[in-house]
């Protein structure tokens, strides 16, 4: 009897190394494997990723494999198809944006096989495994992020297996934070946002510090319009700043979309004078106040509304900015303040396109709120004579091609 129990014991130390740590992809893997890993990861946070990929480039189990697909996805300098790669050791200052946008010398180090191709035969002469599985679905999922359609697969025939692999890794808890992130967001790309809610949450949990999970997990509760949780979330995302200053900024944004929707104005209103005050030269806040102004009437006055139109253009006079302000005052079919908005801007901004813009809207409106055609001829001329100043062709062609269709010209 002790026998049996022997066997059946030794039977489940064998079975064990088939089933990783949640979290750690790597629980399963050899004192060796794991050293070999610990050393890559150790090279990565340097920027010697030349370095990182002579570690693993050996393919020799599973483990290395994922660890190989990492480094050949996330760190090459120059990616031919995804089946070769090229990786420097950044020097001193030198980030890897730097590498892959200007020019210099690589080392076009590769195995003769591509990433899918290493990870099949690897299955054929050892079996399959979640690990592996994973690994595939990473080198998909990163080479459809990069090359859409232009790939050597199509996202139609490479997604359907990454969505089932990241599934199968969540009901089996093998997985790292990367494919979490990722499978998050092939449901938010799928629309699917009720069960990217429930990704995000999870990493929310384990990752507090992360903003950009934050944000992300606020989006899919505004999707769901849970409206009341959101606004939580989004204070989460303000208070655990990203790197990059212009996402910190999109998290202010949300956070008063979030208090907007739950019909409370005066927090609305408070976040987005404080995004201000940290950003600016940042025009969204000026422009979500604005929206505020037709959202709570009451709370605001027409000069409000005018101060913060026009103050977002002259913070940012960008084309983006403009059509903005333009598409507010025609959505709440408010022609003559717009007319008004572009008349007494044209006054103040002194770019070239930002102008350019102005008398371009300011056309249109002329002709379709006043059937002005002189007034209309004599802005769309002078648009065109500033975006000719300005060296946007595009925006040339457009003038022709409006004065053509509303003014039979």
């Amino acid at each position: 009897m002790k026998k049996v129990y022997l066997i059946i014991f030794s039977l489940l130390l064998c079975t064990s190394s088939l089933f990783c740590k949640e979290w750690d992809i790597y629980d399963g893997a050899d004192k060796k494997t794991l050293s070999t890993i610990k050393d890559c990861d150790a090279f990565i946070q340097k920027g010697q990723y030349q370095k990182a990929y002579s570690l693993v480039a050996s393919c020799e189990n599973e483990y290395i494999i994922y660890k190989y697909v990492e480094v050949c996805t996330q760190y090459f300098a120059q990616s031919i198809m995804h089946k070769m790669f090229a990786f420097v050791n950044l020097k001193e200052g030198q980030t890897l944006y730097d590498v892959r946008t200007k020019e210099g010398d690589f080392n076009i180090a590769y195995n003769e096989d591509g990433p899918e191709e290493i990870i099949q035969k690897y299955k054929k002469e050892h079996g399959n495994s979640i690990v592996l599985e994973l690994a595939l679905a990473n080198y998909y999922y990163d080479a459809v992020k990069r090359y859409g359609k232009q790939w050597l697969k199509t996202p139609d025939e490479v997604m359907p297996y990454v969505l089932k692999t990241y599934e199968k890794a969540l009901n089996k808890k093998v997985y790292d934070e990367f494919i979490l992130a990722s499978l998050a967001q092939v449901y938010t790309s799928n629309k699917d946002f009720n069960k990217a809610e429930t990704i995000y949450e999870k990493l929310t949990q384990e990752f507090s510090k992360n903003g950009n999970y934050w944000y992300n997990y606020t989006v899919c509760l505004m999707q769901c319009q849970k409206y009341e949780k959101a606004i939580n979330t989004a204070q989460k995302a303000v208070d655990n700043p990203e790197e990059n200053p212009d996402y910190h900024y999109d998290a202010y944004m949300i956070l008063s979309d979030a208090y907007c929707w739950n019909n409370n104005g005066k927090d609305a209103d408070r976040v987005l004078r404080e995004a201000i005050k940290k950003y600016p030269k940042k025009s969204g806040a000026y422009i979500h106040l604005a929206e505020l102004c037709f959202f709570f009437p009451a709370d605001y006055s027409k000069d409000d509304l005018n101060s913060f139109v026009d103050s977002a253009v002259k913070t940012e006079p960008t084309a983006y900015t403009i059509y903005s302000c333009i598409n507010l005052f025609y959505t709440n079919q408010q022609p003559s303040q717009a007319i008004a908005f572009c008349e007494r801007n044209l006054k103040v901004i002194k770019d070239n396109e930002g102008k350019a813009y102005l008398n371009y809207y300011l056309s249109q409106f002329y002709f379709m709120t006043e059937g002005n055609r002189e007034k209309s001829s004599i802005a769309l001329a002078e648009a065109k004579r500033l975006f000719k100043k300005a060296e946007n062709t595009k925006m040339e062609s457009e003038c022709d091609a409006v004065r053509k269709d509303m003014l039979g010209e």
